[in-house]
């Protein structure tokens, strides 16, 4: 059991609202998701082609996991950024599962560019690894649409080929489960759909993102710092945003949410002892740990990483120490991430300087661009005769 206690009265400190700020550092640099965006539109749109082999089965194309949850990170330098996309075929025959798989893998191969790219070693998906320039692979999910199987009426069979038959999934029923966990305060644009191929969502910037969507990605970034080394230990980020959308209590402010997730985030299980269960939402049946239980060296390896997390959270919200707090940023988001969060932070104090939008706290005595309670706003001042 992990105790580490917050104060229950707290002012915001710098060093935290730092670590909040180094979210756009972890975001996926633009022009880096723009591309990844046209490569699933394409392959998207070239899977649902008239002339394709899968037309006849009702293709439809849809985004999955982190990207459609607005949850993905900028890779670690080296390491790949991928986007999962699901292909949903409806028919009423009973095909084999690795019928599904063949057709998909088919279509692929009628592409010279994708036959090259096309990875079929992987057991629930067929991958597309594209150029070493650009690293970056799109994971292609073969499903059978099977509205009856649960009462979502959205989910799918998924062949798997290690076991050459039908594993559930929703990933339609999951996202709209997380969406109504992270109660939504993004501006949507409108979008014309032309076929069936479902955009990926834009990918918004911290004042447009949801609480919840900061604070996994804020604790997803540093499970890929703890776990640089030893990558086969780490949380897989399906565990982690399934605890953190369970525990959320729904808070308004960024600094809120990610206090009560890290102090509850191991209130989210279903089940502890003997057997760690984090079960799907849209289908109980399937626990995101299921691996747990052969690999007891994970349950630990969590464990450990999340006392960790929450001890380095806590003490940065109680820091007054700048070096102190430097070093406990690093080793939450990395030094690239800690330094740009910085450098922002900077260039926000010397505009609120000139446009007076700066505040000195009267009992703290410290000078922030966001105001408390008990506040003074400084006047605005610029330098060389500037007016005060």
């Amino acid at each position: 059991m992990i105790t580490t206690s917050l104060p229950a009265h707290r002012e915001l400190s710098l060093p935290l609202r730092i670590l909040i700020s180094a979210i756009e550092e972890i975001n996926i640099p633009p022009s880096r998701y723009e591309a990844a965006a046209k490569h699933y539109t394409g392959v998207g749109e070239f899977l649902n082609a008239k002339e394709s082999l899968l037309h006849g089965f009702s293709p439809a194309i849809y985004p999955q996991g982190s990207v459609a949850l607005g949850t993905a990170i900028k890779p670690l330098q080296g390491e790949d950024f991928d986007i999962d996309l699901a292909c949903q075929l409806t028919y009423q025959d009973n095909f084999d599962p690795m019928v599904v798989r063949r057709l998909v893998a088919q279509r692929l191969k009628e592409s010279a560019d994708y036959k090259r790219m096309l990875n079929e070693e992987k057991s629930r998906c067929l991958r597309l690894d594209y150029s070493n320039g650009e690293n970056f692979h799109l994971d292609i999910i073969a499903a059978k649409f099977a509205p009856e199987t649960s009462p979502t009426g959205t989910s799918l069979l998924v062949p798997d080929r290690n076991i050459r038959n039908w594993t559930p999934s929703d990933p339609k029923g999951y996202i709209a489960w997380f969406e109504e966990q992270k109660k939504i305060r993004v501006m949507e644009k409108g979008l014309m759909r032309l076929s069936n191929v479902e955009p990926i969502p834009d990918q918004h910037e911290l004042p447009h993102k949801a609480p919840l969507q900061v604070c996994i990605q804020l604790l997803k970034r540093n499970r890929d710092l703890v776990f640089k080394d030893k990558p086969k230990l780490a949380p897989i980020s399906i565990i982690i945003t399934t605890l953190a959308a369970k525990v959320y209590n729904h808070e308004a402010e960024v600094e809120d949410a990610l206090m009560g997730i890290v102090q509850n985030l191991h209130n989210g299980f279903d089940a502890t002892e003997p057997f760690y269960r984090v079960e799907n939402p849209t289908n109980r049946g399937e626990n995101f740990a299921d691996k747990w239980q052969k690999h007891p060296e994970l349950k630990d390896a969590f464990f450990a990483w999340l006392r960790n997390l929450r001890a380095d959270v806590v003490t940065l919200s109680n820091s007054c120490d700048f070096q102190k707090s430097s070093i406990l940023l690093e080793h939450l988001v990395g030094r690239a991430s800690r330094d740009g969060a910085i450098r922002r932070h900077a260039v926000e104090l010397n505009e609120g300087l000139a446009k007076g939008g700066l505040y000195a706290g009267a009992s703290t005595m410290k000078i922030s661009t966001f105001p408390s309670n008990d506040s003074i706003k400084i006047a605005p001042h610029t330098n060389f005769g500037g007016s005060f």
